[in-house]
């Protein structure tokens, strides 16, 4: 995790990857840690990385799209702030 700011943590994709499978070993830490923070970023490259390692770890993929896709209705999230150009 990266920090950007004072409290938004840019989401890796280890974290997201944990999240998505209850299985991993830090499961319950980077949940709780996401649900923690007030404001989440990430980058659309990140969501990519994510959905195509989690194909790779043979994760469901219904659900690891069902939890890239709350992600990303989340108020709190934010995945536009660095795809933009220049950021």
């Amino acid at each position: 995790m990266v920090m950007i700011g004072a409290k938004m943590p840019l989401l890796n994709t280890s974290e997201l990857l944990c999240c998505v499978n209850r299985y991993e070993s830090q499961h319950e830490e980077a949940v709780n840690y996401l649900e923690s923070t007030n404001r989440n970023i990430t980058h659309n490259y990140i969501l990519v990385e994510c959905v195509a390692l989690a194909f790779v770890k043979k994760f469901s993929r219904l659900q690891t799209l069902e939890f890239i896709s709350d992600l990303l209705k989340h108020p709190d999230s934010d995945n536009s702030t660095l795809a933009q150009p220049g950021l």
